[in-house]
């Protein structure tokens, strides 16, 4: 084990960036916690509500018609953005076979 000795100000000035820092990572959370993951639809979520099959509903990120994000490989779907498909987009898919 190493024993490392620095300056009384210099562990203060330590202390305080750490302080800054965990403000900010709770200012963050606190900003994002609407974003949460578990607000959003996967692929099959997404293929029961509209109906679809899962080639159906890649030709339509294929085509940017329904917005998504990708982590690894897998697909989200914010819930809203798939109600406003229902509403406004699902006469494309009954007028242009996907």
């Amino acid at each position: 084990m190493d024993i490392v000795i620095i300056e009384r100000k210099t562990f203060d000035l330590l202390l305080e960036s750490v302080k800054a820092l965990t403000r900010k990572v709770d200012f963050l959370m606190e900003k994002s916690k609407d974003r949460s993951l578990a607000k959003w639809m996967d692929s099959e979520d997404v293929c029961k509500a509209l109906n679809l099959s899962k080639r159906s509903l890649q030709s339509l990120r294929d085509k940017d018609l329904l917005p998504c994000t990708q982590i690894g490989r897998k697909f989200y779907y914010k819930p809203a953005d798939v109600e406003d498909f229902i509403l406004h987009g699902a006469g494309i898919i009954e007028g242009d076979c996907v």
